[in-house]
Parts: structure tokens; sequence; C-alpha cells
């Protein structure tokens, strides 16, 4: 009785450690930029860091100012 316990914990644990290295996350973000007086900003070099990591993700912004960084 003893061995099954453990063996189902073990089992349990083990899937639950598969599970969580396997998920993949991703995201993006999307807006406008605008100056002081609203009006939009095309060509604009939008810089977004993801802190953890310092990685710098970079795109330009097109027309009436719309970003997307993916």
């Amino acid at each position: 009785m003893q061995l099954m316990r453990k063996l189902f914990l073990s089992v349990i644990v083990l899937m639950a450690t598969l599970l969580g290295h396997s998920q993949v996350t991703t995201s993006s973000i999307t807006g406008t930029i605008s100056d002081s007086t609203g009006f939009p900003l095309e060509g604009a070099t939008i810089i977004a860091t993801h802190e953890p990591s310092g990685t710098f993700y970079t795109t330009i912004s097109g027309k009436s100012g719309f970003f997307n960084v993916a």
C-alpha cells in the first residue's frame, strides 16, 4: 500500500513538472502613438522591454500611429 501511494505521488509530480515546462506563452502589444496634441506619429520607433530577461523588442509605427510589437 505504501509503495503504491509513493508511486502514485511520483507519477503526479512527474506529470505536473512535464506540463509546467511544456507551456508556451506568446503575447503582443498593439496601440497607437501620438504627440502631445493628439497628432498620430507615423514612423516612430517603439521599444518594449521584457524586464526579467532584459530582451528588447522594437517596431516602427505605421499610418495613423498604429504599432504592433509581437
